[in-house]
């Protein structure tokens, strides 16, 4: 009985320490920094051109240098037409969060990876 309410404080202890590094990763722009559709949608009439997506992403860009970011995965960004899924030239806000979802997800899951890798060291 003590051994599994231990076990059960310390899977609790360490749940809280994840989501609280989660927190502060996020705080500090690791976590899902990701823009929103209005953010990329710079004329507001429902869809993302080619050169508003591009300059939407040079204005973000120009945000994080200013404020002393990285750009260490700017090389891996999506390109419009990755995201503009069915070739019609716009990004509709349904492609816009059907490519932010599966970022999510590759993101968690490169995530879960990583702290499986520190958890075996």
């Amino acid at each position: 009985m003590k051994r599994a309410t231990i076990s059960v404080v310390l899977m609790g202890m360490a749940m809280a320490l994840s989501v609280s590094v989660t927190a502060q990763n996020m705080q500090k722009g690791k976590g899902n920094n990701m823009p929103m559709f209005s953010d990329c949608d710079l004329n507001g009439d429902g869809v993302i051109t080619s050169e508003e997506f591009y300059e939407a992403r040079s204005n973000r860009m120009a945000e994080q240098a200013a404020k002393g970011g990285k750009m260490k995965n700017a090389a891996n960004a999506p390109s419009f037409e990755s995201i503009d899924t069915n070739g019609d030239g716009v990004i509709s806000e349904d492609e816009f969060n059907v490519h932010k979802a599966e970022m999510m997800e590759k993101r968690q899951q490169q995530m879960q990876s990583n702290q499986g890798s520190a958890n075996q060291n």
